[in-house]
């Protein structure tokens, strides 16, 4: 049940700008996505505005006058456009700092997915949380940035990778949190959706070096035609399996596409999404890729664009 009343609260280098953004007619949107992407915040306002300045931080909070507000998180500002009636500021999440881009050249033998991410999270001065102790015998990361490593290694665990309120996160799609929405209070006719025709995998198969016995040994998951086969080199049958299973999830997901729209509500990209009020989608559970808040003289409205598990 959301409130009454949309309000947001933007703080730029520890100063309330609130005020002074309604009284020029401000509006602003959010979008969070599913992923390794920074977070983006998009503000226009009405007329010359020279408030915010590029590469200020800025601090948002979005919600309703008659409940809490929560806090979405720290910005960066990349660009502030101006034209004779408009000022355009454009702001990205400040998670995702320059160090976190620099390429890094480091090996990894016999760690748990989990010290991975603590170790990488430590160096950049984050917080950690993961819920992932599958155990990698070797990995490389070659001239390869922390960003896109451990996006790789989310690709191949069936994770999901996001910094986030100076957090690294990096869990199981699995064991992520549901949101519950009753169609009936969507806009508009409600969910669109669109069912896709996708190849629906079976099987697959991959093989990794036995280096007891000195030779080349086939793993397989699942039963059943078309099959994924899988030619990356691995060590070990656990890493193998790892990956294949990894991978089948992803090749079977999004089958069902949609997107709908809400009264703003505090929704978090990467989650799970229920669907009610309508038989037709009582076993059907989604993901959410992306969420995209927008708050303005018109009220606060919460965009989803989803697919299926």
């Amino acid at each position: 049940m959301v409130g009454v009343d949309p309000i947001y609260v933007l703080v730029v280098n520890g100063a309330d700008v609130t005020t002074k953004m309604y009284e020029n007619s401000a509006s602003m949107s959010y979008t969070d996505t599913d992923g390794a992407e920074a977070d983006t915040l998009d503000i226009k306002i009405d007329g010359y505005w020279d408030i915010v300045q590029f590469d200020d931080r800025a601090e948002l909070w979005l919600g309703y006058a008659s409940n809490n507000v929560w806090h979405v998180g720290t910005f960066t500002v990349q660009s502030v456009s101006v034209s004779a009636f408009e000022t355009t500021i454009k702001a990205t999440s400040a998670d995702f700092n320059n160090s976190l881009k620099e390429k890094q050249n480091k090996t990894h033998k016999n760690k748990t997915i989990k010290k991975i991410v603590e170790e990488i999270a430590t160096k950049r001065g984050l917080k950690a949380r993961c819920d992932i102790d599958s155990s990698i015998e070797y990995i490389h990361q070659n001239n390869e940035s922390d960003i896109h490593f451990l996006t790789r290694i989310a690709k191949d665990s069936n994770a999901i990778f996001k910094i986030k309120k100076d957090e690294l996160v990096f869990i199981n799609r699995d064991n992520t949190n549901t949101h519950t929405i009753d169609i009936a209070e969507t806009f508009g006719n409600g969910p669109e959706l669109t069912f896709n025709n996708r190849t629906i995998y079976g099987s697959g198969k991959a093989q990794y070096w036995d280096t007891q016995n000195n030779k080349w040994v086939k793993v397989s998951v699942g039963s059943g035609k078309p099959i994924i086969k899988i030619d990356d080199y691995f060590e070990s049958e656990s890493e193998a399996r790892r990956v294949i299973e990894s991978k089948l999830k992803n090749a079977n997901r999004a089958k069902v596409s949609g997107r709908l729209s809400i009264y703003g509500m505090d929704i978090v990209a990467g989650n799970k999404l229920k669907l009610v009020g309508d038989k037709r989608f009582d076993d059907m559970e989604f993901t959410i890729k992306r969420v995209t808040h927008s708050i303005n003289g018109s009220g606060f409205v919460t965009a989803l664009e989803f697919e299926s598990n």
